[in-house]
Order: C-alpha cells, then structure tokens, then sequence
C-alpha cells in the first residue's frame, strides 16, 4: 500500500492488517481516506439505511492534530460515493474487476446519487464512483488516512 501526499499517522500503519481483517472475506476495494471537499456516500447499516456525508475541510488542517491524538473505533461502512485516492487497498480479485470494469476509461456521463447528479468522467475516482455499489467496496470510518487537498498545488485539478 502506497500513500503519496497524505500525512499517516504512526499508529496507523500498524491497524491496517487488523482492519481488513474486519472485512468481509469477498471485499474487493476499501477507501482509508477521501477528499473532504467532498461527499462520502456510505450504507449505515448494510443494506438497510444510507446516508451522504460533507465535511468541513477548512478545518481539517487546524484540527488535525487534535484529530490524530485521538483513539477511533473504525468501521469498514460500505461504500456508495466518494471523490479522491488518497489511501486505499485492493483484494487481487477486486483489482481485476476494476480492470475489467474501468479500463479503457471513457468520456461518458457517471450516475452519482450522493451528488444527486451525473458527471462526465476524467477520472479513475469519477468512474469508481459508477462501480463502488456493484463491488465490494468499503471505506473506513473514520479515515485512516487524509490530504489537504489543495487544488492550488494538484498536479490533477486547478484551483
């Protein structure tokens, strides 16, 4: 597993292996972290009840520390929506589904309900967006990992 651009904490990198072991023995994908700027479309209660959730990301950088400080309990929530790749794993059976379901990737508009709206797809975290309800897919809560997201210094989106 390889984070780029994302601060980890220490504590963390020893409870991966222990939170996977939660999962499901046929999970395919699993988000350890997601853009704050944006949606995170989980099922709350599998199968059952889903909710959207913003977050505020202005305060990400000024609480952080109080945030990693802090002892979580961490629950794999199954995964319906999120933007970003800031930390994730996949299963090798998940990793080819994804090969199979993304690549080529293709200009098309993607369905994404926790925006209540479709986007055209530029991106592999656009057309994931079409795939997480079909996969296996998962994100921890709450993140593992997190970014800054500053578009100002993306090498993938502008400001």
């Amino acid at each position: 597993m390889r984070c780029t651009r994302c601060n980890l904490r220490s504590v963390v990198k020893e409870l991966f292996a222990t939170y996977l072991a939660r999962l499901p023995p046929d999970w395919d994908f699993i988000l350890w972290g997601w853009n704050f700027d944006s949606i995170l479309h989980v099922e709350v209660i599998e199968g059952l009840k889903q909710s959207v959730m913003q977050f505020d990301a202005s305060k990400l950088g000024v609480r952080t520390l109080d945030f990693q400080e802090k002892e979580y309990n961490v629950l794999p929530l199954r995964l319906m929506g999120a933007f970003g790749m800031v930390c994730y794993s996949v299963s090798p059976k998940g990793a080819q589904r994804l090969i199979d379901l993304c690549f080529p990737l293709r200009n098309e508009m993607v369905p994404v309900p926790g925006l209540r709206r479709n986007i055209i797809n530029y991106t592999i975290d656009t057309m994931l967006n079409k795939y997480y309800r079909t996969l296996q897919s998962y994100a921890s809560f709450p993140p593992l990992v997190w970014t800054e997201n500053d578009k100002g210094t993306s090498d993938v989106q502008r400001a």
